[in-house]
């Protein structure tokens, strides 16, 4: 099989954008690497606004993908369920930020130990194509909860929903 030069081209293209991409969250997770609750919040907030705001467009999309998924199952499976998940993660951001003590044992009874929660970086979400809006946003709810930057790689079988994505 000879692969077809435009699709390399186009392959060669799509990477560096997405080498562009990764250097842009690098920069910014080195610009604020330990975001406060509030900025984490803030992220929070702009996932919640984007689904809420482009609810019908995420259904007219993941419809086409699936050729007629019912609107109501993804507002209420991918929409609702990642509008719910950025609440709990909203109310429990600064809990979980919180450093937390560990028991040193008897014989370093005089110290004293606590583990610190650190963002890692930019971590990337690979999602199955199944449920393409929640696979991706739940696990991103997460990272931003941690106070990690993301690059999402959502499933080829589902090309609207991927374009709404970009």
């Amino acid at each position: 099989m000879v692969a077809d030069p435009a699709q390399l081209h186009s392959s060669s293209e799509t990477i560096a954008r997405m080498h562009q991409a990764f250097d842009a969250q690098k920069r910014a997770f080195a610009a604020n690497p330990y975001p406060d609750a509030s900025t984490r919040r803030e992220h929070l907030d702009s996932l919640r606004r984007m689904m809420v705001d482009h609810q019908d467009a995420w259904a007219e999309a993941i419809s086409a993908d699936f050729g007629n998924r019912s609107a109501s199952e993804t507002l209420a499976a991918e929409v609702l369920v990642t509008v719910e998940g950025v609440k709990h993660a909203r109310a429990r951001v600064a809990r979980w930020m919180k450093p937390s003590r560990r028991s040193v044992g008897l014989l370093m009874a005089s110290t004293s130990a606590k583990v610190v929660y650190q963002p890692k970086g930019v971590v990337g979400i690979i999602a199955p194509w199944n449920y393409p809006l929640f696979m991706v946003t739940g696990p991103l709810i997460c990272a931003l909860a941690a106070g990690n930057r993301a690059m999402i790689k959502p499933s080829e079988h589902t090309p609207r929903t991927s374009a709404l994505m970009a």
